[in-house]
């Protein structure tokens, strides 16, 4: 819990002072471009401004309901339901860090319960909050390390990608 509240604070921080005009590497050296009107940064504006649309249409019920159903997947270690709340292609990120495309269930069923259901991947979903989950710009990310990525596919929420 404590490296998700670090991750999600390290990345708002980060946001605010590339969108405020600071150069992260250089933060202390002060402000770069800075006018008066950039004093006041709203962290939800900015959040805002980066959130995918598509997914900012979705009610926050809708979004917690499809991570229950994937946390409760995922602890169950159901391979075949997980599959099904796919939309492929999935990006995959492989524990050994190899990346792939998985072009489909069959493909991903393939991969087998024990390269999927990893015991951080299955350990930070089981303690991530359905309720919440944080809307990025590639998507909702459920986890930390170890997370699935969803995004809004086709009309309705999706898994798109998974880093093992």
């Amino acid at each position: 819990m404590n490296r998700k509240l670090l991750a999600v604070g390290l990345a708002a921080a980060a946001v605010v002072s590339i969108t405020c005009g600071y150069m992260t590497t250089a933060m202390a050296a002060g402000p770069v471009n800075h006018t008066e009107d950039e004093d006041a940064c709203d962290l939800q504006d900015i959040m805002e401004s980066i959130e995918d649309e598509a997914l900012r249409e979705y009610p926050a019920a809708e979004i917690t309901a499809f991570a229950a159903e994937i946390q409760d997947t995922v602890s169950g270690r159901d391979l075949e339901a997980l599959a099904e709340l796919c939309d492929f292609p999935i990006s995959v990120t492989m524990q050994d860090g190899t990346s792939l495309t998985v072009n489909s269930r069959e493909d991903f069923i393939t991969l087998g319960k024990e390269s999927v259901f990893t015991r951080s991947l299955v350990h930070e979903i089981g303690i991530a909050d359905p309720a919440g989950q944080q809307i990025y710009g590639n998507g909702i990310v459920m986890g930390n390390r170890n997370n699935i990525i969803i995004n809004r596919m086709n009309g309705s929420l999706a898994v798109t990608g998974f880093n093992f």
